[in-house]
């Protein structure tokens, strides 16, 4: 499944890059001791159908802090740590889950110009 990976260090690129469609592959994806995922809704969901993937204790697990990654969710007070991955969300035989994206550059994009 593809998925937009913004990293907190600034050297590395924002990129589409392949996750599986598991927690476990997020959590690598995402990385340091990720353990739980959590799906934040940003302001790309309504149009877009597009998400967050953070980890879900990155605060308490010490992952630095994502400024690249807030104005995806530029709530105040709030912060993003550690990696966060951008997916689509959609209507699945399982119910509304991740999917994979439909149109990776244009996703790519589309958090170019917000981040």
């Amino acid at each position: 499944m593809r998925a937009i990976k913004i990293p907190v260090d600034h050297t590395e690129p924002i990129a589409v890059v392949d996750v599986g469609h598991d927690w476990r592959s997020m959590a690598q994806a995402i990385g340091g001791p990720c353990e739980y995922i959590e799906r934040v809704r940003c302001p790309l969901t309504p149009e877009h159908n597009l998400v967050l993937a953070v980890d879900e204790n990155g605060l308490f697990d010490g992952q630095p802090v994502n400024d690249r990654a807030w104005p995806l969710y530029p709530v105040p007070g709030y912060q993003l740590h550690g990696t966060v991955l951008v997916l689509q969300e959609g209507l699945t035989s399982e119910g509304i889950d991740f999917m994979d994206l439909t149109d990776p550059e244009q996703a790519l994009r589309l958090v170019e110009t917000v981040s």
